[in-house]
């Protein structure tokens, strides 16, 4: 006899977000986070999942969909040797923050200002 699956649903609750776990049609867990709560949460997911043996995809797939953020908030950090710091906010996953080194940062600038999103 197979085990049926545990469906997970997600909620808006105003300031709230509800989360539930569902077994054949009846919920066996569910909470109420907020977005500190939530913040932590995703924080922690995406330190799983970087930790899980199956890696994030290195390559972009030619038909992957990815939602696009129009105009987003950027920081930036020097870090002298150790590269410099870029801070992009995405509105739902919040800021994300990368350290490129001097090789990187030079690929990027000349793909932008060459408009080439391969880096060539």
């Amino acid at each position: 006899m197979s085990q049926s699956p545990i469906k997970i649903r997600l909620k808006h609750l105003g300031e709230h977000v509800g989360i539930s776990a569902e077994k054949d049609g009846q919920v066996q867990w569910s909470n109420a986070f907020s977005a500190d709560e939530l913040d932590g949460l995703m924080e922690q997911l995406g330190r799983f999942r970087a930790a899980l043996p199956e890696a994030v995809n290195p390559q972009i797939d030619a038909n992957a969909r990815i939602p696009t953020t129009e105009r987003p908030a950027i920081a930036m950090r020097d870090h002298g040797a150790e590269g410099f710091e870029l801070m992009i906010r995405h509105p739902g996953f919040g800021w994300l923050s990368f350290l490129l080194r001097d090789e990187a940062c030079k690929v990027i600038a000349a793909a932008m200002l060459n408009r080439d999103p391969d880096g060539a």
